[in-house]
């Protein structure tokens, strides 16, 4: 009888890399599957190989392999299920001393077995064939699918856009200064009118603050798309969006993440002789930016977010818990970091380019009104809306602390936009878990359309002419002023527009109906 050859172990050890990336394919870039899918063949390759060395039989080394990575792999989401009971058993503290148990326990009947062990190595290699198979059959098509799209979308952006690339003929007359410039994006901070009619709340407080220290701001301003992709795709490349209509049956978000690292922004200021300075948050698309001369950001995990979701699965979360924190913790320490790394960037010689994503006052609730951490029971203990504003008012306070710095540091007077790309998710409506699953904003009402819409918007233009802002301006329009007074451009204005999608389709567009009079 031919012998079944000892693949389950490597079959097994690509599937829960395939069917994570599977499941957040319209989220995760291709490209951030591969160190993990390498690392754990290779590392299943020496422990197999290390395994038969020691007990000179391959199917049991491959048996004993395919034990460790199931336990490895499977720990995260055992205890995920057992801690959303609520049970004991869900914590860290007796699940550990558990799995132990029952690693010590299975290697021990699989060491002392007689068997040959070839039948199981036959059932486990067609068991994790099919395994592999099932999420790639989701994930091959899709892919080829996502190729097509991007060159779709490539073309459709340079067919109707003005190129990435800085002809000289564009860059205007050289400034008298150059000025540092600060891109602020506090993610879901609502407007202020929205704030107290939503909300309850009070914000004069903090807009009072902005106007005495000379910002003007643009009380009307509302966002050009409700998604934070779409949002900064519009602002830092100051241009809308209508070429992602030949995409519009497409769901994956993954194709459209170059144009918030590659923008026309970054590039225009570099040819004037700015240093590009990210500062990124956990979401991907801006946690790290490669074409930046210089990158902040707190990742004690590395910067791959797929495989700092795929770590939180693994029997290493208690460990990364104990040492780093979880994801919570996480998250605070790169909030924190990043603002106090911010204090000092003013002091970086040379005119500078500052581009700021905070997921702040955007969920998790992780910040009390002074910056204390908050507990799962408190969160529960209030509504949305109060945790919505705890963090809100704790936002505050680190903006103010950081303009004063930025103001009292700086050489000369910078540019600084202050600016939400989306509001807040918090009306009934839209936390329903209907529409989080379509994301229709055309079934919404206008009152909640106007509370997620309306943002916060505010500039310090140094040595500029306020004529040039008015209340409703956009994000769209931002860098285009900024550009045609400091810099000599003429990009001019573009008309201040808002467009939603109806539907489970994000990038068929269609415009915002009127909620202004809301």
């Amino acid at each position: 009888m031919k012998k079944s050859p000892v693949l389950h172990p490597f079959l097994f050890a690509l599937f829960p890399i395939l069917a994570l990336y599977a499941f957040n394919i319209t989220q995760v870039p291709t490209r951030q599957i591969f160190v993990p899918l390498g690392t754990v063949i290779l590392l299943t390759l020496l422990l197999w190989a290390t395994l038969n060395l020691i007990f000179k039989e391959k199917r049991k080394s491959g048996l004993l392999v395919f034990l460790i990575l199931f336990l490895f792999f499977s720990y995260g989401h055992f205890q995920k299920g057992l801690a959303a009971t609520g049970l004991e058993i869900g914590r860290h503290r007796y699940l550990v001393p558990f799995w132990i148990l029952l690693f010590v326990l299975m290697t021990y009947l699989i060491v002392k077995t007689k068997s040959n062990l070839h039948n199981h190595t036959l059932i486990l290699n067609v068991i994790t064939a099919f395994l592999v198979i099932s999420p790639l059959i989701q994930i091959v098509p899709f892919q080829l699918k996502r190729w097509s799209a991007k060159e779709e979308l490539v073309a459709a952006r340079n067919s109707i856009s003005f190129d990435l690339e800085v002809p000289e003929s564009t860059l205007g007359s050289p400034p008298v200064e150059t000025p540092d410039i600060y891109y602020f994006i506090f993610d879901r901070y609502a407007n202020s009118n929205v704030l107290k009619q939503s909300f309850g709340y009070d914000n004069s407080d903090f807009t009072n603050y902005l106007t005495e220290r000379g910002f003007y701001l643009a009380t009307e301003s509302q966002a050009n798309y409700p998604r934070t992709l779409l949002s900064l795709a519009s602002s830092l490349n100051m241009e809308y969006l209508d070429y992602l209509m030949v995409v519009k049956e497409s769901k994956d978000d993954t194709i459209m993440y170059e144009m918030v690292q590659d923008y026309r922004v970054w590039r225009l200021l570099k040819a004037r002789g700015y240093k590009f300075i990210h500062f990124g948050d956990w979401w991907d698309p801006t946690k790290i930016n490669r074409f930046a001369d210089l990158n902040f950001n707190y990742t004690p995990l590395g910067t791959n977010g797929f495989a700092e979701m795929l770590l939180d699965t693994t029997i290493l979360k208690p460990t990364i818990e104990i040492f780093i924190g979880d994801s919570k913790v996480r998250n605070r320490e790169k909030i924190l970091y990043k603002f106090q790394e911010l204090a000092d960037v003013p002091e970086i010689e040379g005119p500078k380019f500052v581009f700021v994503h905070t997921l702040l006052p955007h969920d998790p609730y992780i910040f009390g009104q002074n910056g204390e951490p908050v507990t799962d029971e408190e969160l529960a203990a209030r509504s949305e809306s109060d945790n919505y504003i705890n963090q809100l008012i704790f936002t505050n306070k680190q903006i103010k602390l950081l303009i004063d710095q930025i103001l009292s540091k700086s050489a000369s007077p910078p540019i600084i936009i202050i600016q939400s790309d989306e509001g807040p998710f918090a009306a009934p409506e839209v936390l329903a878990s209907d529409f989080m699953v379509t994301g229709d904003w055309n079934t919404v009402s206008p009152a909640v359309l106007k509370t997620h819409m309306k943002i916060l918007n505010a500039y310090y233009l140094p040595n500029s002419d306020r004529a040039l802002l008015y209340e409703s301006i956009s994000p769209v329009n931002s860098f285009r002023i900024i550009f045609d007074f400091y810099f000599g451009t003429n990009y001019e204005l573009l008309e201040d527009q808002s467009f939603i999608s109806a539907g489970t389709k994000p990038f068929d567009l269609i415009p915002a109906p009127d909620f202004s009079a809301d």
